[in-house]
């Protein structure tokens, strides 16, 4: 039908929503103290560009522990929650 063929304002907005919240939390990741947290992050999400891997595929990429990938997960994540409670998102 030609109804189908005219955008719905909804998802529109939706998306408007999704990306400037998207982008919001890119710049919250990107503000992260550790470099290497900002990439793991990054990186298990498939996030800004980069390819999503585990945290065995990532280990093994820097050669370190799958333990310390996820210590540095696990830190970042918190640092995340507290500041998307703390600033929104």
């Amino acid at each position: 039908e030609i109804i189908d063929l005219i955008p719905d304002d909804t998802n529109l907005e939706e998306e408007y929503i999704l990306k400037e919240r998207n982008d919001k939390l890119i710049e919250m990741i990107n503000r992260l103290p550790r470099e290497r947290d900002r990439y793991v992050i990054k990186m298990l999400f498939g996030l800004d560009g980069w390819e999503k891997l585990n945290a065995s595929q990532i280990a093994n990429k820097w050669g370190v522990n799958k333990n310390a990938i996820i210590h540095r997960k696990n830190r970042a994540l918190r640092i995340l929650w507290y500041r998307i409670k703390k600033e929104g998102l």
